[in-house]
């Protein structure tokens, strides 16, 4: 892979563990934000009241339940 951008040898070091750690902490915020719209999509649709979600999640996901009659 480095043979095609022209480079020669091995990447630093530095340069490998800041790419593992931002994509670690990438990993870790769409996870806590996928879990957290999923278990409000979830507990909501078994009737349960949830905490409050962000407006753009409130008319994305929720839309169809605002618009169901009853």
């Amino acid at each position: 892979m480095a043979a095609l951008v022209g480079a020669a040898g091995a990447p630093p070091r530095a340069f490998v563990v800041v790419t593992i750690a931002v994509m670690l902490v990438t990993n870790a915020l769409v996870y806590c934000a996928l879990s957290y719209v999923l278990y409000a999509v979830f507990l909501r649709a078994l009737g349960y009241s949830v905490a409050n979600v962000p407006a753009w999640v409130e008319r994305r996901v929720f839309r169809q339940y605002a618009a169901a009659p009853g």
